[in-house]
């Protein structure tokens, strides 16, 4: 939540980085290609450009978090989130959307974010 916060104080103030606009830029495309009843192949791309959105986003926070050891880091429900914990809910949301149930793959995208 602290993170969140974070995040939600550096859109109102202009501080994301680019690294973190492209992930928002991302899921909020992967959020309407779900909502608009896109094609696999859309899902696709949608996926793919999150994936390398989220990437170089790990990529910048673990700078981040070299450079600052008291920086908050990144949880779900309590817990550490692993990037193998992200790319496994990134193939679930994929799988999900393309199998049809997209209101669980809506939903899981959200607890993403």
């Amino acid at each position: 939540v602290a993170y969140l916060w974070e995040i939600a104080l550096g859109i109102e103030e202009g501080n994301l980085s680019a690294a973190e606009r492209r992930l928002r830029q991302a899921q909020q495309a992967l959020q309407d290609a779900i909502k608009n009843g896109a094609s696999d192949e859309e899902l696709e791309k949608a996926m793919k450009e999150l994936r390398e959105a989220m990437n170089q986003f790990l990529q910048e926070f673990a700078q981040r978090a070299q450079q600052n050891p008291n920086a908050p880091q990144m949880q779900q429900n309590g817990r550490e989130l692993r990037q193998s914990d992200i790319n496994r809910m990134m193939d679930e949301i994929e799988n999900l959307a393309k199998s049809g149930d997209r209101d669980r793959a809506q939903q899981l995208l959200s607890e993403l974010q």
